[in-house]
């Protein structure tokens, strides 16, 4: 319980918040040109941010071009396959064990894997709604955007490259993380929570079904303790932030200063990242609720409710799953 509402203010990063700020801007002046695909572009620029772990410019921007060649092949897998479920089902399961024991290979590949992971539970559904060739387009701009607006960052960046490279090295050097067996087998827990969230999700939720599967990958960790607090606040921080932002929006109405609390709640989803998951989630519900001022009662209810039933169900799926991952490792290790 303690641990649940410990914040970290020290790793508050306004230098990340300003960055998402600004390229929230530029995916909504580019809405003219990409069309109905700018959540695409912003969601593909999300993923790609998150491949930017500390480092050298050239390996950060590499990192991001990685995930941007893997997410077009993937891409184009997806609209061959459509909104099948079994195949979604089999791909989701390949990339979360490829992508999972990326960790093996250090901390920059491993969330080259994870970001592709995030495109392969939301792609289908934007190539489905969309259409690959813009799909394709999102990835161009939206990892462009985010490596472009490193690129010009570094110039203000307060750590030299030689701290850089330091902290490069620490995080990416796998040898002070769990062994290969604890890895392969957390790879493929990983992969077959998600491969269950994801058809579950797609059975039974109406609204959003890869509510579940988000529930799940974004809190499973490789202690179940960990992977509790981070659901529970998740959790917290998706109620609070939803009405907040209803209030918000109902109060202030359509217009500029809602436009501007959009952006500004955005960059503070990033900027609390790493402060707490569930300060994470009250920035990012709030930038999404103020997106649902336009829907009618009843299909908000509906959204609301899902939302709530799928990241509950998402969560619980990630803590069974890690707990018996545990228990498994306690018996290999007696």
């Amino acid at each position: 319980m303690r641990e649940l509402i410990q914040f970290n203010w020290q790793a508050f990063n306004p230098l990340t918040g300003i960055k998402i700020g600004v390229g929230l801007i530029i995916m909504l002046l580019l809405q003219s040109l990409t069309g109905e695909t700018w959540l695409t572009t912003g969601l593909i620029a999300m993923f790609a941010w998150l491949t930017n772990i500390p480092g050298p410019i050239k390996d950060r921007v590499g990192g991001m071009l990685s995930f941007a060649a893997a997410a077009a092949i993937m891409t184009v897998v997806f609209g061959q396959i459509g909104l099948e479920i079994w195949p979604n089902v089999i791909a989701m399961l390949i990339v979360a064990i490829v992508g999972t024991l990326a960790l093996a290979l250090g901390m920059r590949t491993f969330m080259v894997g994870f970001s592709l992971i995030c495109w392969a539970i939301y792609g289908p559904f934007m190539v489905a709604t969309t259409s690959v060739e813009n799909c394709l387009l999102a990835i161009l701009v939206g990892t462009g955007v985010v490596a472009i607006l490193n690129v010009i960052g570094e110039n203000f960046s307060k750590n030299d490259e030689a701290a850089e490279s330091t902290d490069a090295g620490e995080a990416e050097s796998p040898s002070s993380g769990p062994d290969m067996g604890y890895i392969v087998a957390y790879a493929i827990s990983v992969a077959l929570v998600l491969a269950f969230t994801t058809y579950y999700g797609w059975v039974e939720l109406q609204t959003d079904p890869t509510m579940m599967a988000g529930g799940a990958f974004f809190v499973i960790g490789f202690d179940a303790r960990k992977t509790w607090i981070a659901g529970v606040a998740r959790l917290l921080g998706l109620i609070a932030g939803g009405l907040t932002g209803l209030f918000l929006a109902s109060v202030l109405g359509s217009g500029i200063v809602l436009d501007a609390l959009v952006v500004i709640a955005c960059g503070l989803s990033f900027a609390a990242m790493a402060v707490h998951p569930g300060a994470w989630m009250y920035f990012f519900m709030v930038f999404v609720a103020i997106g649902w001022q336009g829907l009618d009662p009843e299909a908000f209810d509906l959204t609301v409710a899902e939302r709530l039933y799928g990241e509950t169900a998402g969560v619980v799926a990630a803590m069974v799953a890690i707990m018996f991952l545990q228990w498994w490792q306690k018996r290999r290790e007696a």
